[in-house]
């Protein structure tokens, strides 16, 4: 199964504190005017991700990963272009006329979940299409199918989770999303896909530090511990001239009670721009217990300009699963 790892992922080009979001959306300031753009992966190694870009805007499929015979659930979400409130609502509707094909199964990108099951497995691979309303095929993807996974026994979380991005909890589940929900400190889960062994939710946006997972399937429930860790992001200045300096300022929050390292990789995704203090493509492991006492870790690095001109430099927490993998 290939695995994507694109990492939570915070691009500066301001000197105003930055939230740094998920792989649902990436906040680029240029000079005073933030822009939200998509970032079309998800880092989450366990799960497929597929992304469908149309003129109305993108049509985004969760789905677990691809086994036979049994019930699995996915879920899509469409994220409408527009200048305005107006132009969005008219692309929304444009979005949700288009159908995905998977294998043989029709489903409607309607922006909700749904359950399948799939035939014996093919060594190829399962073909993922967008269709017009009329039955045009528009794109194709191929998804890789791997062996049915045995379900858990125990439910389980990881032991930390990152704000807004995917996550994985194990157990014995029936891989039908729609008899599932899960919360964090009592607030709504988004539930992205779901397999006989897997549940992948999008975590909450508003809670950081220790949390209650509870998760509720068919009426039975579970609960575990776990943390969920937010990054922010900021830089001092940017557009600098040739021979400039400044910083870039790293808080990861959450981290109170945290027994488990938490590594932050630091890209500078403009090398021909800038060089930054420790080199242009590091990683920081966090030792919470020494780090972060308070639960809030804080770093900066120094960046050195090389030429006149903006620049972008990327920060991720790896989750924790794909830090194991």
């Amino acid at each position: 199964m290939k695995k994507i790892n694109i990492i939570f992922s915070g691009i500066l080009c301001s000197s105003l504190p930055v939230q740094a979001q998920s792989v649902w959306n990436n906040i680029s300031l240029v000079g005073n005017e933030a822009k939200i753009l998509s970032i079309p992966a998800i880092r989450e190694p366990l799960i497929n991700y597929s992304a469908f870009e149309t003129k109305e805007g993108k049509i985004n499929v969760y789905l677990p990963p691809l086994s036979s015979s049994v019930t699995l659930s996915g879920t899509v979400y469409s994220e409408p272009n527009g200048r305005n409130g107006k132009d969005s609502s008219k692309n929304l509707e444009a979005l949700k006329s288009y159908l995905l094909k998977l294998g043989d199964i029709l489903i409607k990108a309607e922006g909700s979940s749904f359950s399948f099951q799939l035939p014996a497995a093919s060594p190829s691979g399962v073909p993922l299409q967008l269709q017009s309303s009329a039955g045009q095929v528009i794109n194709t993807q191929t998804l890789p199918f791997t062996q049915a996974t045995v379900p858990a026994r125990n439910f389980s979380v990881p032991p930390y989770m990152v704000s807004t991005d995917a996550a994985t909890i194990k157990g014995n589940f029936d891989g039908n999303i729609t008899n599932t929900s899960v919360t964090a400190n009592g607030q709504k889960a988004t539930l992205l896909a779901e397999s006989p062994s897997r549940l992948y939710i999008k975590t909450p946006d508003n809670i950081t530090g220790p949390v209650t997972i509870q998760c509720n399937e068919g009426g039975s429930t579970q609960k575990a511990s776990t943390n969920i860790i937010s990054l922010q992001l900021s830089a001092d200045k940017t557009n600098l001239r040739k021979g400039e300096s400044t910083q870039i300022h790293i808080k990861v929050a959450g981290l109170e009670g945290l027994s488990t390292n938490v590594p932050v990789n630091i890209t500078n995704a403009s090398q021909s721009v800038i060089n930054i203090e420790g080199g242009n493509a590091q990683q920081i492991v966090i030792v919470p217990s020494r780090d972060a006492a308070s639960g809030v870790y804080e770093t900066t690095r120094a960046i050195q300009s090389l030429k006149n001109g903006g620049f972008s430099v990327t920060v991720n927490v790896i989750p924790f699963s794909a830090a194991r993998q």
